[in-house]
């Protein structure tokens, strides 16, 4: 290499180095927190972004969210969240250590009788509620979690099922429990939400109230004919059913 050609590349490679070494030594000057900001900033960014789905807060201390809301230990603290209620035998505490955690290993299935856990659920939420606040999540933070939610506020503050499922859908607004679990809100409803009175859930118990809510014309269920494929309802005909926008109004 040329002696000119080679002097001019190391004065590149000493001036740039002497230029990195400037910017390190002022931070490094101006204390340890800049020198931190040194530090990859990928962490921060995975947090930001794990926190997309932030807790919705349905009362004073009672917030529900997702499996996502629940990986993200900023937003929970941040909420003052002391207890996790996990609906769902697939979750995972992410915080066994900072949080009081209890899990029900509940699916979203149509037939799973979720009004059968409420019991627990509920007490588990009050205790929470005593000593700070309650996230009760699922999978999507969609319809195990909305159920529970719904359910309790119905039991808490004696609302119907309409009004507890507009205040619960106010904090998160994707709350949708699936048909069964719909039907099981509105029986728990009609017997005055008393969990002493809850007599289970079954396909038999599915099929009367899918009839008793055709003849009060309540509901508007949405994928029903997976419904119908599910449980092998034979006794409703295109004579009940009246179609609009692949809805099925009861």
């Amino acid at each position: 290499m040329p002696t000119d050609v080679k002097s001019t590349t190391t004065e590149l490679i000493r001036d740039r180095l002497f230029a990195q070494a400037a910017v390190v030594a002022d931070r490094f000057t101006a204390g340890p927190e800049a020198a931190v900001s040194l530090e990859p900033k990928a962490a921060e960014q995975q947090e930001q972004e794990r926190c997309l789905d932030p807790p919705g807060k349905i009362r004073t201390h009672l917030y529900i969210g997702s499996r996502e809301t629940e990986s993200c230990l900023s937003a929970l603290q941040a909420a003052g969240i002391t207890h996790v209620l996990q609906a769902g035998g697939e979750l995972r505490p992410s915080f066994p250590k900072q949080f009081t955690y209890k899990k029900l290993s509940v699916s979203d299935e149509e037939d799973e009788d979720l009004v059968a856990v409420f019991k627990e659920a509920f007490e588990f939420i009050d205790e929470g509620r005593k000593s700070g606040a309650v996230l009760v999540h699922c999978a999507q933070g969609m319809s195990r979690s909305g159920t529970i939610a719904i359910g309790y506020v119905m039991w808490r503050e004696r609302l119907s099922y309409d009004t507890a499922l507009a205040h619960v859908q106010q904090a998160r607004p994707v709350i949708d429990p699936n048909e069964g679990f719909a039907l099981q809100l509105q029986e728990f409803e009609r017997i005055s939400c008393r969990l002493d009175a809850w007599k289970g859930w079954d396909k038999q118990r599915l099929e009367r109230c899918f009839r008793r809510s055709h003849v009060s014309g309540r509901r508007t269920v949405h994928g029903f004919s997976d419904v119908i494929r599910r449980f092998h309802v034979h006794d409703l005909t295109d004579d009940n059913l009246v179609f609009a926008d692949s809805t099925v109004m009861f």
